[in-house]
């Protein structure tokens, strides 16, 4: 089918067999077996239906491209594989009229799921600078009714105001960095510290924060941590495993902070103040 990316949501819906590939990859148990079929089955479905999907899963409206970018291709095929310990963090954690800030929000995946969750007075701050990433953030935002509001905030969040290279991953949107250089193109990007960020938006207060922004975690959270409030210090922070790419040490700051690591995540830190 031709991919027209303007076309109203539904003009990419799946085709029968694609459909019911996808419906069975999603009904496949949390076994080494169960992911090792669904594998095998997306790649005829993709095969079949082309590069773009215009899908409801679990209850969110979502224009997804799974050709290049992993946490797509996961949450298409297999939402039960995405992030379940972060998924079951969010829903345990966050209150209905929380807070919830996502750094590196990707297309909104973990925007979107956080967003069943909160009610009228619920607030998401969704902060992605990558102008491909962002622009299906947008429509994937626009396609759905949320009870919470949510901000789209077009940045990357780094120690101080300025103008940064992004370096491009072309077969996974969501491995884009400022500080990993993945041998492709890279596009300029405006860099905002994270206090500066939050006061723009008008956030006083945040209950759960997630950054998954390929190794520039300590450029974002570093400064943050050294002139942010106690007030504004996360509750819980989801933070991705990239300590080798880190040049501060960020864990140990995060300790020193009053918070503790919990939970089982391969993929993230999980850590909880109090």
């Amino acid at each position: 089918m031709r991919h027209d990316p303007a076309a109203p949501f539904g003009f990419h819906a799946p085709g029968t067999l694609p459909r019911a590939l996808i419906g069975f990859c999603q009904a496949q148990p949390l076994t080494p077996m169960g992911r090792r079929l669904a594998l095998w089955l997306r790649r005829v479905a993709m095969l079949l239906q082309g590069p773009v999907f215009d899908v409801a899963v679990r209850g969110i409206n979502l224009r997804l491209y799974p050709d290049d970018n992993v946490g797509e291709r996961k949450f298409l095929f297999m939402p039960q594989f995405f992030d379940p310990a972060e998924m079951a963090l969010l829903a345990d954690r966050l209150p209905r009229d929380g807070t919830f800030v996502d750094i590196g929000a990707n297309v909104g995946l973990y925007t979107l799921n956080a967003a069943r969750l909160l009610g009228p007075a619920g607030r998401i701050l969704a902060i992605e600078p990558g102008p491909e990433a962002a622009r299906r953030l947008r429509f994937n935002l626009s396609i759905n009714r949320t009870d919470a509001a949510i901000t789209h905030v077009d940045c990357a969040i780094g120690a101080e105001e300025g103008v940064l290279g992004l370096y491009l991953d072309n077969s996974n949107l969501g491995g884009s960095s400022l500080v990993r250089d993945h041998g492709g193109a890279s596009t300029p990007v405006r860099v905002r510290p994270l206090l500066d960020v939050l006061g723009g938006a008008g956030v006083t207060g945040i209950d759960v924060l997630k950054i998954d922004i390929e190794g520039a975690e300590d450029k974002a959270l570093l400064p943050f941590f050294a002139a942010a409030p106690e007030s504004l210090w996360p509750r819980v922070i989801i933070i991705e495993r990239s300590q080798e790419s880190w040049g501060g040490d960020l864990l140990g700051r995060l300790k020193a902070a009053g918070y503790r690591a919990f939970g089982d995540s391969r993929m993230n830190w999980l850590f909880e103040r109090g």
